[in-house]
C-alpha cells in the first residue's frame, strides 16, 4: 500500500516539475505595457503644426500598424461627422506623404493631412494616438491605441459634446 501511494506522490511530483518546465515554452507570457502618452496639460513647442482653433484634433497613424487598420472604420466615422467650426482635424502619417492620400483613398477617410511632421517633437511613441491640442500646443487630451467601444463613446463626447 505505501508502495503505491509513494508511486503516486512521484508522479504528481514529476508532473508538476515537467508542467513548470514546459509551460513557460507554451504560454506567452505577456509584459505589461509602458503607458506611452504625450502628457495631457503639457505644451509641445516647434512642432510645425497648424494650430488654428482653440480645439485642434491630431490622429496620428501608420498605415503599417495594425492597430490603425483596425482603427479604420472609426475614422472614417469621423470623417464623415460634420466637424465643429472651433475643432482643427488633421491626419498625420508616421511614414508621410508617400503613403497618406493612397491610405486615404482607400479607406475612405476624407480628413485633411499635415505634411512633414516629426512625431519625435508631438512626443509620440505609438500609433495610433488622437491628440487634442489648444491653439498654443497645450494637451487637452490624449488617447492611444485602440480604443474600446466605451473609449469611442467618451471621445465622440468629449470632442464633440454628443
Amino acid at each position: 500500500m505505501l508502495d503505491k501511494v509513494t508511486h503516486v506522490l512521484l508522479c504528481v511530483a514529476a508532473v508538476l516539475v515537467l508542467g513548470f518546465q514546459v509551460y513557460p515554452h507554451f504560454h506567452k507570457v505577456v509584459q505589461p505595457r509602458t503607458k506611452i502618452q504625450t502628457v495631457v496639460g503639457q505644451t509641445l513647442h516647434n512642432t510645425g503644426l497648424k494650430l488654428t482653433t482653440d480645439r485642434n484634433l491630431v490622429l496620428l497613424i501608420s498605415s503599417s500598424c495594425m492597430y490603425c487598420l483596425a482603427s479604420v472604420p472609426f475614422y472614417q466615422s469621423l470623417s464623415e461627422r460634420k466637424q465643429p467650426a472651433d475643432l482643427n482635424v488633421q491626419v498625420i502619417f508616421r511614414e508621410g506623404k508617400r503613403v497618406s492620400p493612397t491610405f486615404l483613398k482607400d479607406s475612405k477617410i476624407n480628413l485633411p493631412v499635415t505634411e512633414n511632421i516629426d512625431f519625435t517633437a508631438l512626443k509620440v511613441q505609438a500609433t495610433p494616438t488622437i491628440l487634442l491640442l489648444d491653439r498654443n500646443g497645450k494637451v487637452i487630451n490624449s488617447w492611444v491605441g485602440l480604443l474600446s467601444p466605451e473609449n469611442k463613446i467618451k471621445f465622440i463626447h468629449e470632442v464633440y459634446g454628443e
